[in-house]
């Protein structure tokens, strides 16, 4: 196959020049840009050793072809620094499995007018080598490796699997979507991080793609214990109006590090926390409402359509959630709903 090398385009040499130039190409997500000249993206592919034309693959919805130069330039123009490409990279991997649960999440994803984003979880020892930040000062946008890692992948969607006005139609923006990655608090779990938990070796780096709303804020700021806690966690994850309430879904609950170490310190383990969700979590069925089950998966109805007084589980087993732990000191914790594939689908290690 003959892969087509990145054009070369002269524009005038000024920030705004540029700027103007891109964002008339539709090529930008209305934050300034760093110049994707080809030394900067040469230092970037320098990273990894390997060619510029090498393809990673095609990516949905449009099939765009991925080559290591294209993720290179967008990488460049999020404000990465090289040493960031091997998480990009791996993450694109993900992003152009051809396994059709993938392809459907990705192409969903970028079409759908719903309020879901792709989001980076990276575990392992990378995640202190780039700076990706766990929860000091904010998890998710304070510092530049989680903020312009994230802001490449989303570049990388919107220039190579979309199209300026036909993808990305959602209902509600969600600019954070823009920066979406975090690491793990590992060295404040008191549980096996979210790599080893799947197989991984703990200095193995990974990075696990997921397709998730907007964090849902959850706290109980008086004194409860560990199933008071988790019981009203399970309450708040399973209502009638979130697609993860009656098995569509694999649930993330990210636990801050202090109700971590509470349940922890009451006997629970991380297999404790999904099995008492698994049980707890469940919504009666009359509380959907007599239309609802026509909109549910043929299993689903065929076990949940039945008693009004039956309680509809979220997930078939336990270990369908997934739990995570991130963030800094503070009574909260978050649910980031409507993941539709399990992890083992949406990790990678990274090749450093």
């Amino acid at each position: 196959m003959i892969v087509q090398r990145a054009k070369i385009v002269e524009v005038q040499d000024n920030p705004e020049a540029i700027y103007e130039y891109l964002d008339g190409e539709h090529l930008l997500d209305g934050l300034p840009v760093i110049p994707p000249t080809p030394d900067r993206i040469n230092r970037f592919l320098e990273v990894v050793g390997r060619e510029a034309d090498e393809v990673i693959g095609y990516l949905e919805p449009v099939g765009g072809l991925v080559t290591l130069e294209k993720v290179a330039s967008n990488a460049v123009m999020a404000g990465c620094r090289p040493e960031y490409m091997p998480v990009i990279v791996a993450a694109v991997e993900v992003l152009c499995d051809t396994r059709e649960p993938v392809r459907n999440m990705v192409s969903f994803t970028q079409t759908t007018s719903h309020s879901k984003h792709v989001l980076l979880v990276v575990n392992g020892p990378i995640r202190k080598a780039l700076g990706i930040t766990s929860g000091e000062s904010g998890a998710m946008v304070s510092w530049r490796a989680n903020a312009t890692i994230g802001r490449a992948i989303q570049l990388i969607l919107l220039n190579l699997g979309g199209l300026p006005g036909l993808t990305e139609w959602k209902t509600w923006g969600f600019y954070v979507n823009r920066c979406y990655c975090m690491g793990e608090n590992e060295e404040q779990s008191p549980w096996q991080p979210l790599h080893v938990e799947h197989g991984f070796s703990p200095s193995d780096s990974t990075v696990t793609v997921l397709a998730v709303e907007p964090p849902h804020h959850m706290e109980l700021t008086w004194s409860a214990s560990a199933q008071e806690l988790l019981l009203a966690f399970a309450r708040t994850m399973s209502t009638p109006a979130c697609r993860d309430s009656y098995g569509d879904c694999y649930p993330t609950l990210v636990l801050g590090p202090d109700q971590t170490k509470g349940l922890a310190e009451s006997g629970f383990t991380k297999e404790d926390v999904k099995r008492f969700l698994f049980e707890h979590a469940r919504t009666p069925y009359h509380e959907f409402g007599t239309n609802a089950s026509g909109r549910w998966k043929p299993y689903w109805r065929k076990f949940f359509a039945h008693d009004p007084f039956t309680l509809v589980p979220m997930v078939a087993r336990p270990e369908d959630f997934t739990v995570l732990v991130v963030g800094g000191p503070g009574p909260q914790s978050l649910h980031l709903a409507h993941n539709r594939l399990p992890i083992d689908l949406c990790m990678r290690r990274i090749q450093s």
